[in-house]
């Protein structure tokens, strides 16, 4: 499950990412995600509901220390720069972090992500930087 917090925006992110381990510490994976957006800044406030996906590299460094990269992809109702009629837009974000990891048991633990994104036009919706709390576990 992964929670999203950029920061000016209120963003509630729910996401179910699968991965696979091809070498020990080394992750692979996607997830889907929903967002519930609004952004503060117009009055009355803009909301949207975002879907997306999204391809990961995940590297764990001493059982805490984790580096990511991420391509993303993200669908939302936006206002057309020229028109301004709402229209589906569809926007990628080039992602790169670090994250801390907190093991609660063997199987189970929390991350903490700082990540930036290197695409960041006025079409993402998301601000620089977005911190994001990750929450998993293991089924093996």
């Amino acid at each position: 499950m992964l929670i999203n917090f950029p920061l000016p925006s209120i963003v509630s992110n729910v996401g179910l990412p699968v991965r696979y381990e091809p070498v020990k510490n080394l992750y692979t994976g996607m997830g889907f995600t929903y967002i519930f957006y609004r952004n503060n800044y117009y009055s009355p406030a803009w909301t949207t509901h975002i879907f997306g996906g999204s391809l990961y590299i995940r590297y764990l460094l001493f059982q805490k220390i984790l580096l990511q990269g991420e391509y993303q992809w993200l669908n939302y109702d936006g206002l057309d720069d020229f028109t301004l009629e709402n229209i589906r837009k569809t926007v990628p974000g080039y992602l790169a972090g670090i994250g801390y990891r907190q093991w609660f048991s063997a199987k189970k633990y929390g991350d903490f992500f700082l990540l930036w994104n290197f695409n960041a036009t006025a079409d993402y919706p998301i601000s620089n930087p977005s911190v994001r709390i990750t929450i998993g576990g293991f089924f093996r």
